[in-house]
C-alpha cells in the first residue's frame, strides 16, 4: 500500500507540475478508449565544459567538464477515465529498463559521479512514471515520462583522483513532457521528437566552452478496442 501511495503521488506530481487545466474535456466530442498500451523510449546525452576561475588562487583557471548519458525504455498499459490515462493503481503495469551515468571532472581528474547500472523499471516502486492527458477541445494530448533509478553517488579526491566517499542513492533522472496534436482518430498515438537544451546554468564568471543536452524521445501507444 505504501508503494502504491508513492506511485500515485509521483504520477500526480508529474502532471501537477505542468500547466494542464483539468476538466477541459467533453467525451462526446471524440471517441476515446478505456486504455492505451505501448512503449516510450528515451535517450539523453549532455556535456558541460568550461574554464572556471578559482577564487583565492591568483585567478588561476581550471578545466571543468560534466557529462551525462541516459537511456530508458518504458512499456505501459495506461488505463483512464477519458481524461487522464495512467497505470492501474491496484496493479501498476509498467516495465522496462533504464541506466544513467553522470561524471564531473576537474583538469581531467574525476570529482563526482552518479552511476545507475542497467536495471528494470517498475511503476509499483516509482522507478518509472508515465501518464497521458487528452484535451479534445484543444485537439491535443500530453505525454509525461519521468524516470528514476537506484545507483551509486561517488566523490573523489581532487589531488589523487581516488574515491573518497561512495553511497547508494536514489537518482531522479529525466522528466519529459510533450504536448502534441491529437489525431482525428486517436487509435494510435505515436511519434518522435528531439529536444535540445542545456546541462546547467553557468556562473557569470565561467568561460563556457560547451553546454548542450539532447533528449531523444519516441513513443507508440495503441488504444483498446472498446
Amino acid at each position: 500500500m505504501k508503494h502504491n501511495s508513492i506511485f500515485i503521488l509521483s504520477i500526480l506530481t508529474l502532471f501537477l507540475g505542468t500547466n494542464i487545466a483539468y476538466g477541459n474535456m467533453d467525451p462526446k466530442t471524440i471517441p476515446l478508449p478505456q486504455s492505451y498500451e505501448g512503449t516510450a523510449n528515451l535517450k539523453v546525452t549532455g556535456i558541460y565544459h568550461s574554464s572556471i576561475l578559482e577564487i583565492g588562487s591568483c585567478n588561476t583557471p581550471y578545466d571543468y567538464k560534466e557529462t551525462i548519458e541516459e537511456t530508458g525504455k518504458v512499456n505501459a498499459l495506461l488505463v483512464g477515465n477519458y481524461l487522464i490515462y495512467m497505470p492501474a493503481i491496484d496493479k501498476p503495469l509498467v516495465t522496462g529498463t533504464v541506466n544513467f551515468n553522470r561524471l564531473t571532472c576537474r583538469n581531467s581528474k574525476p570529482l563526482t559521479s552518479d552511476i545507475a547500472p542497467p536495471q528494470n523499471i517498475t511503476g509499483q516502486y516509482s522507478q518509472g512514471v508515465i501518464g497521458l492527458y487528452i484535451d479534445s477541445k484543444k485537439n491535443a494530448y500530453t505525454l509525461s515520462i519521468g524516470l528514476g533509478a537506484e545507483g551509486d553517488s561517488i566523490s573523489y579526491n581532487i589531488a589523487t583522483g581516488k574515491v573518497e566517499n561512495q553511497a547508494k542513492k536514489r537518482l531522479e533522472l529525466e522528466k519529459v513532457e510533450l504536448t502534441l496534436p491529437l489525431p482525428k482518430e486517436p487509435k494510435v498515438l505515436k511519434g518522435n521528437k528531439i529536444i535540445y537544451s542545456k546541462v546547467k546554468t553557468p556562473d557569470a564568471t565561467d568561460k563556457v566552452l560547451e553546454n548542450k543536452k539532447t533528449v531523444e524521445v519516441s513513443w507508440e501507444f495503441t488504444a483498446s478496442n472498446n
